[in-house]
Order: C-alpha cells, then structure tokens, then sequence
C-alpha cells in the first residue's frame, strides 16, 4: 500500500482526532473542565496564579473580538513562569508577530506588583487562529 493511500484511508481518524484536540482545547482554555492544568496554577498572597493571567488574556481577545480580531484563541502561558501578586488590575495589549515574538500573542502586565524588589511585570500569552 502507497504512503498516499494509507493517508487517505487514515484521513477521517485524523480529522476526528484533530477535531476532538480542539473540542477540548477550547473547554480547557475557558476553564470549563476540571482537568484544565492551570487550576492548580491558582493566585495565592504572594504569587499571581498563570490561571488569572489567562483568563485576563481570554477576557481581552474576548473584547478584541467585537473589534478585529476574530477566530483567535488564546493558550495557555509558559507553565514555567512565576510572578509576584499584582497589587493593581492587570492590563493586556495585542502583540504583533516580530522578531522577538514570532506568533502574535496577548501581553499581560502588571504595573505594581506586592513586592518592592520586583515593581512590575509582564507575561507574553500565545494566541492561534484555527484554519477555517
């Protein structure tokens, strides 16, 4: 059997699986699910939790949408990220692709944090746009 033919019979498997991943990527991303891994990622007193960034970054796009920027979606935050607990609300701005971001992405920051050593912040929050 060709490579072309074992792609074409695997075909509707793959697009069930690849529908299935956004299915649940999206109740994920809107924190409908208990297995959403930034549940445990919560803000606590001293650290701002990657769950609220994202949902800053979601409420954002959300807004954005009824702008210009429908179809996107937004990502979780690099797990490997921590900051301090923001001491005012938290601002979000669209960030274009660029040399230094190579996708476009959400941009949260904190412009004063609870600790004085470490006066402000920001996480970069990727964004996709699912091919139509």
């Amino acid at each position: 059997m060709s490579a072309q033919s074992q792609l074409s019979s695997n075909l509707p498997v793959v697009v069930i699986a690849m529908a299935a991943l956004m299915i649940s990527h999206h109740c994920l991303a809107r924190g409908d699910s208990s297995t959403d891994p930034l549940l445990e990622y919560r803000s606590s007193a001293q650290v701002h939790g990657l769950y609220e960034i994202r949902e800053e970054a979601i409420a954002y796009l959300d807004h954005e949408r009824l702008k210009k920027r429908a179809g996107w979606r937004v990502l979780d935050p690099d797990i490997r990220v921590q900051v301090d607990k923001c001491a005012v609300p938290l601002k979000s701005r669209w960030v274009e692709k660029s040399a230094e971001f190579p996708y476009p992405s959400i941009e949260v920051h904190c412009a004063k944090t609870m600790d004085k050593r470490h006066p402000a912040w920001s996480v970069t929050v990727p964004v996709y746009r699912p091919k139509q």
